[in-house]
């Protein structure tokens, strides 16, 4: 049998290897693959110029939509919520509050490209709705904003020294060591993030690939995935049998 390779987002490398660990207990024989990951828009362009993948993992549903109108990939399914939050160097004396606080002058920002990596788009949106559109240009225009590749190099800005604060899921930084900066609803973006998954239609092992996307929604999957700071989408009752409401 052909490995089950999977592209995810940066924002899943912590907990790739548990999905793919527990959904291979699952199903001995199955070799899971998960391949270094990347910003989603890179991801979608990867499997658009044939790169191998049988499942795609991504931070925006409109990547995987594109994928699915263009004959690449089943419809997409939403795994997981998250939601933005703000992290800071524990050396910081002078915590910021909120997103207006992570403004303020001489605070060294970093965020995340909005140009392939949703969580810089969903970024973007999130100073938008808090009307500070303007005050990020201004940070930008004094030198205190900078942008990487994907949310997987803010961490390191962070932790290095090389920035004061970013801006990025709570999955990540629920794990990274650094002091968290709530954002409050509806700037934190819960109701708008959607991690979604996909069955690509040249997938070798259909029947495994599409395995591998109802494990994500089932009670392990589901669990798995909240454990490492995200929103499960599934929610759990006495005596339910794990299906969505």
């Amino acid at each position: 049998m052909a490995p089950l390779v999977v592209r995810v987002p940066s924002a899943l490398r912590a907990v790739s290897p548990q999905l793919a660990e527990r959904f291979g207990q699952r199903y001995p024989g199955v070799d899971v693959v998960v391949l270094p990951p990347s910003p989603s828009g890179m991801l979608a362009q990867a499997v658009l110029e044939g790169e191998p993948a049988d499942v795609i993992v991504s931070a925006s549903r409109a990547y995987l939509i594109l994928l699915a109108e263009v004959g690449f990939a089943d419809p997409p399914v939403t795994i997981a919520g998250n939601r933005l939050v703000g992290i800071v160097h524990p050396r910081l004396e002078d915590r910021p509050e909120g997103l207006a606080g992570m403004l303020r002058p001489g605070l060294r920002l970093v965020l995340s490209q909005p140009v392939t990596d949703p969580c810089g788009q969903y970024t973007r949106e999130a100073f938008e709705r808090a009307g500070l559109l303007a005050q990020l240009r201004e940070k930008g225009q004094r030198g205190e904003l900078a942008f990487h590749r994907g949310s997987l190099g803010l961490i390191e800005a962070v932790a290095s020294g090389e920035a004061d604060g970013a801006v990025l899921y709570a999955s990540e930084a629920a794990h990274s060591g650094l002091v968290t900066v709530p954002l409050e609803p509806p700037v934190d973006l819960a109701d708008r993030i959607a991690f979604c998954a996909a069955v690509l239609t040249r997938a070798r092992e259909r029947e495994v690939a599409e395995a591998f996307v109802s494990f994500l929604l089932d009670r392990e999957g589901q669990m798995l995935l909240g454990q490492a700071g995200f929103i499960p989408v599934v929610r759990e009752e006495p005596g339910s049998d794990g299906r969505s409401d």
